[in-house]
């Protein structure tokens, strides 16, 4: 037992220096060759990696554990490709080295609901790179509007609002393995809600960084409650009005500051 902890580890550890290798070939070799040739090698390592952790850990094949690391891999790629500081990109190259190592050492039973109680806390570290992911999405998506004003700006956040309402399945169903026509209304509701966040959003006078945090934030929010909402206790209002308050205050307080720093 304990070698095969091992080996899972050594594993997980490759995947994540290879997640580097792949960021550090593609900043310092910006070619279409490069970009590609990098990109197919990385994901058939990366894949095979993932499929003997998961024979190794005895779990079945899951396919949200195969897309939490492709969307890893993008949302790396395109936060990096508008980073400008060498510091922060020696930091996120360290950080997707380790989002990697995490999800492929973690059990793919996290993403159907069916878990030791011991191994919830596997599941917040789950929704906690699902949201930092979102956030780098949603950076790229909101530079994408200043970088590119030939496309209209709408295409971004028509990009960005789908890619949250899509990540929601993927957060709800860890925690309630419903059917998904179960989660057909609200993935829409949750669509239609951040499209006009995003676009309100976008017309205030904020850098794609912050405007990110902000779209991020609300939607974290939103989805928490709908989540709550879903689960057979419902909303324990008691229990989540602080949350809620201390929330609603922070996010204006900080909303607040930006514009007066702006």
């Amino acid at each position: 037992m304990k070698l095969r902890k091992v080996i899972l580890h050594t594993l997980s550890i490759i995947g994540g220096l290879l997640h580097i290798a792949l960021l550090i070939t593609i900043i310092s070799f910006p070619t279409i060759t490069v970009f590609f040739t990098a990109l197919i090698v990385y994901l058939a390592l990366l894949l095979f990696i993932q499929k003997t952790t998961i024979r190794i850990q005895g779990d079945h094949y899951q396919w949200q554990a195969v897309v939490s690391l492709i969307v890893s891999v993008v949302a790396s790629v395109l936060l990096l490709s508008i980073t400008e500081m060498p510091q922060l990109k020696w930091f996120l190259y360290a950080l997707y080295g380790l989002i990697t190592a995490s999800i492929l050492d973690m059990p793919t039973r996290v993403y159907t609901g069916q878990m030791t109680q011991t191994e919830k806390p596997v599941r917040r570290i789950a929704l906690m790179i699902w949201v930092w992911n979102m956030y780098a999405l949603s950076t790229f998506f909101f530079a994408a509007i200043l970088f590119f004003p030939n496309v209209s700006s709408w295409v971004w956040l028509i990009a960005d609002a789908l890619g949250y309402s899509a990540t929601c399945y993927i957060v709800w169903h860890v925690y309630l393995p419903l059917a998904p026509k179960t989660y057909l209304f609200w993935l829409a509701l949750i669509a239609l809600v951040m499209l006009e966040l995003l676009w309100m959003i976008s017309l205030l006078p904020f850098g794609y960084t912050v405007s990110a945090f902000l779209a991020t934030w609300l939607w974290y929010t939103i989805q928490l409650y709908v989540r709550f909402d879903m689960s057979p206790r419902g909303i324990i209002w008691r229990r989540q009005l602080w949350y809620l308050g201390v929330s609603i205050t922070v996010f204006l307080y900080f909303t607040y500051s930006v514009i007066q720093w702006v």
